[in-house]
This record gives C-alpha cells, sequence and structure tokens, in this order.
C-alpha cells in the first residue's frame, strides 16, 4: 500500500489509466480506492473512447504512459471534447517528448508529471512535484525513499552532476523473484538496495534525475 498511498496523495481525484501492469494498478486502481475516488474503466485503449469518457464522466486526473499522451494528443478530433475537467495529468514509461508536453500544455494548461519507477519497486520510487514539474526528469524521491547516484564500477556514490546507476531502498523494494531461491535466501540484502541502469546508460545525479536510464537489473 506504500505506493497507493503516495499517489493518492499526488493525485487524489478521479483516475484514468490501464490497469494490466503495476503503474495502473497502484497509480490508478490501488490509490483511488485509498482515497475513495471514483474510477473510469475501459476495456481497452481507444482515444476517442478516452477522449469521450474524460467528457461524460468528468474525469479530473489522467495517469498515462507517454505513447498514450502522444496517441491521445494526436486525435483529430480531439478539439470537439471537453476536457475542462482534467486538474492533473501524469504517467512514465518513457520520457515525454517536449513538443508533446508543449500541446498538451497549450490545449489543456497541464503539464504532464513524470515519475519513475520499475515493476520490482511496485511503480513509483519519483514523482515530479505537481506543482513544480521538470520536465524529462524522473522526479524527486516519494517519501520513505533513498535513492542515490553511484558509480556502477565501483558503487561509490557520486557528487552531484556526475553519470552513473540509481540506488534505491524504500519500502516498496521487492523481497526477491517468485522461485528463485538463490534470490529470496537473504531477504535482508534483497531489500537493501534496486539498481537500475546497464553501465552505458545511468543518470545524472543532481536536484532531479533525467531520464537516462533504459534497463533495469537486481543487485
Amino acid at each position: 500500500m506504500h505506493n497507493a498511498e503516495v499517489s493518492a496523495a499526488r493525485f487524489p481525484d478521479k483516475p484514468f489509466i490501464v490497469y494490466y501492469d503495476t503503474t495502473g494498478m497502484q497509480g490508478g486502481m490501488n490509490s483511488a480506492i485509498f482515497s475513495g475516488a471514483s474510477i473510469v474503466l475501459m476495456s481497452r485503449w481507444d482515444r476517442e473512447a478516452a477522449a469521450l469518457c474524460m467528457q461524460k464522466y468528468r474525469v479530473t486526473a489522467w495517469q498515462s504512459i507517454s505513447t498514450m499522451m502522444v496517441d491521445f494528443l494526436s486525435n483529430p478530433k480531439l478539439g470537439e471534447y471537453d476536457l475542462s475537467s482534467l486538474k492533473g495529468t501524469r504517467g512514465g514509461g518513457a520520457a515525454m517528448p517536449e513538443a508533446v508536453a508543449r500541446k498538451l500544455k497549450t490545449l489543456t494548461g497541464l503539464d504532464y508529471v513524470e515519475g519513475y519507477g520499475m515493476t520490482e519497486t511496485i511503480a513509483a520510487t519519483h514523482i515530479d512535484p505537481p506543482h513544480r514539474p521538470k520536465p524529462q526528469c524522473l522526479g524527486i524521491p516519494a517519501f520513505e525513499v533513498d535513492s542515490r547516484g553511484i558509480d556502477p564500477a565501483t558503487l561509490q556514490e557520486l557528487s552531484p552532476g556526475e553519470t552513473g546507476e540509481i540506488v534505491v531502498n524504500a519500502p516498496q523494494v521487492m523481497l526477491g523473484y517468485w522461485g528463485n531461491s538463490r534470490g529470496m535466501r537473504d531477504r535482508r540484502e534483497a531489500r537493501e538496495a534496486r539498481r537500475d541502469g546497464e553501465g552505458a546508460g545511468g543518470a545524472r545525479r543532481g536536484a532531479n534525475c533525467r531520464r537516462m536510464t533504459r534497463r533495469a537489473r537486481p543487485r
């Protein structure tokens, strides 16, 4: 429930997102249940049906992956729908293209609040502050998340401005993979940290991490 509480605190109103992965389950379903919000459900993604649902049910919060937003804003009929009920949009999966973020801002007056996480961390570990999001950035650690930038070769913590991998220690980090006895043998070590990145990727350490990582692996 940790990430459900985080999501509910950031966007407590009526959510709108797919549920087939951890982002939808935590950010859309569980956070709405936790905060007592209404949920708008669709059987499958369709940009016109989504716009119609937003207009009909007065959706106030929409969490989506970046490709959904790109498709949604590419709808030539989008101007025919009333989207004035939207109070916030957020998501992740990939960096939001700057041109798309500008189009969203022009159309709705809203910023796309980006976040970052993995299936192994039950969705987000980092979320941009909704009142001051930074485009194409991972955001800042959610509450109770200890996130640091390290050198992947030496595992030493980096100074601000240096590029490396992200390591996370938090309540939502998984204990291990199902059926992996080696990973479950030492639960303390498995929960201690989660590494993200593949050597050549990484993230630049600073007040707000840039989205540069591409793959993830367990410690």
